[in-house]
């Protein structure tokens, strides 16, 4: 399985770029690119939005079903600690998300 940062690199080196000008279009230092790169980092929601831009890419390509399924279950894990008010929201939340 390909690590996020294995990705970000696949798809930073087929556009021929390299990690300055990657950082540079998401205004982050090659160093922080580097970092995501080898997993020493993981980025932000909204790093991943402009690396995603500056890939031309799509954010579901950088992620696989396998940690789709892993945050599936810390979700269905976390469902324990809410009150059933937050549980009622969540619900409305997901039947909002899967209209789209």
């Amino acid at each position: 399985m390909e690590t996020l940062g294995q990705k970000i690199s696949e798809y930073r080196s087929s556009l021929g770029m390299n990690q300055s000008e990657l950082g540079e279009l998401i205004g982050l230092s090659q160093a922080a690119v580097s970092q995501f790169e080898k997993g020493l980092r993981r980025p932000t929601p909204n790093v991943i939005k402009k690396l995603c831009r500056a890939l031309k890419i799509e954010e579901d390509d950088l992620f696989s079903e396998e940690e789709v399924e892993y945050d599936k279950k810390i979700l269905a894990r976390n469902l324990n600690e809410l009150t059933p008010e937050a549980v009622r929201k969540l619900k409305e939340l997901s039947e909002l998300l899967k209209r789209g």
